[in-house]
């Protein structure tokens, strides 16, 4: 993202990407900016990269639409193991707040009030509530138990 004429020069201290952020939520009057691309946070794929919330919050939040949240083991399958990556990704997510990603420090990391969508696919989920609507029901009780323990300073 260009810096504003503002930030043109180094001096300007209010330029800094974490200020910037700020900057942007405090302007309501201001038009939107609607970038031309946008970044999809998800903490499994985040985590895996070697990205962190700190990672997140210096991006412009005019990049982050929306995020998809799920939680999963400290660590997955080694880097030389695609196979094992996409298991992990299609199989073995877990309920937010169930694993050992850094979820809350994600979710204050992000913009306030951003829409979550959920990005659950697991096995186990699939063979203990075969039932869709039963498996939403169960998704949405844990998701609502993480969201009611979120801590956001």
């Amino acid at each position: 993202m260009p810096n504003p004429p503002e930030c043109e020069s180094r001096s300007n201290s209010d330029c800094s990407p974490k200020s910037r952020r700020s900057a942007k939520h405090s302007r309501s009057s201001e038009p939107p900016i609607i970038p031309a691309a946008a970044l999809l946070i998800d903490p499994l794929h985040l985590a895996r990269s070697g990205g962190t919330p700190d990672d997140v919050a210096a991006v412009a939040p005019t990049l982050l639409p929306y995020a998809q949240f799920c939680d999963a083991s400290a660590t997955g399958p080694s880097a030389a193991d695609p196979a094992g990556i996409i298991r992990e990704a299609v199989d073995e997510r877990l309920q937010t707040g169930d694993g050992a990603l850094p979820l809350q420090a994600l979710l204050r990391a992000l913009p306030r009030g951003i829409p979550l969508s959920i990005e659950l696919r697991s096995r186990a989920l699939r063979e203990g509530w075969p039932d869709p609507a039963e498996r939403a029901r169960e998704t949405a009780r844990a998701t609502r138990r993480f969201l009611a323990e979120f801590t956001p300073t």
